[in-house]
């Protein structure tokens, strides 16, 4: 069974998996346009010169070149035509995750999840200590008050939410999840 080929960029990708797409841009056919994307992030930079299909542009990036490190990207795509005139069509960020087959381990927390999960820890072991210093993920903090470390919960609370919103997004659920209540 051939798998349906998307009609837009992707906004995520697993590293390590052959990822195609097609683009339709009434203004530049790909008669008289080239449709390059330029990939930008904590890897290699990758650049992809779309083929034409008809009028509409083909991308596609092999699994070789998509083994990139995980990470946040930017993905920009830009026409150009045989006589130099080039404009930016697309600009959206990327996320690559990390193929399951080149890790031996996987939690499944996101860097905000990891940080929130080591703030309450500290607040349950240290709920009456006045300093307490930490580090998780390469970053240290250090709280004076118990009201610094209540302020941090709170705003990587807040981080969490938004990335299991967003996620929920992403796989076609709501935006807002309901809460059920009975008086």
């Amino acid at each position: 069974m051939a798998k349906d080929i998307p009609t837009y960029e992707p906004r995520s990708f697993v590293a390590g998996s052959t990822i195609s797409w097609t683009r339709s841009l009434a203004d530049y056919p790909a008669s008289d346009w080239t449709l390059k994307y330029f990939l930008r992030g904590p890897g290699d930079p990758l650049n992809i010169t779309c083929t034409a299909d008809g009028d509409d542009h083909a991308a596609t990036i092999s699994a070789t070149l998509s083994k990139l490190a995980p990470g946040e990207y930017w993905l920009q795509g830009r026409v150009e035509n045989a006589g130099g005139e080039k404009f930016v069509v697309y600009e959206q960020r990327l996320f690559v995750r990390a193929g399951l087959d080149s890790i031996n381990t996987f939690d499944g927390k996101t860097e905000a999840e990891q940080v929130l999960e080591g703030l309450v820890a500290l607040a349950k072991k240290k709920a009456s200590m006045l300093q307490a210093e930490y580090t998780i993920a390469g970053r240290q903090m250090k709280f004076e008050t118990q009201a610094d470390l209540i302020k941090a919960i709170s705003y990587w609370s807040r981080v969490v939410s938004e990335e299991r919103r967003l996620r929920r997004v992403n796989e076609g659920g709501d935006f807002f999840q309901n809460v059920n209540v009975r008086f």
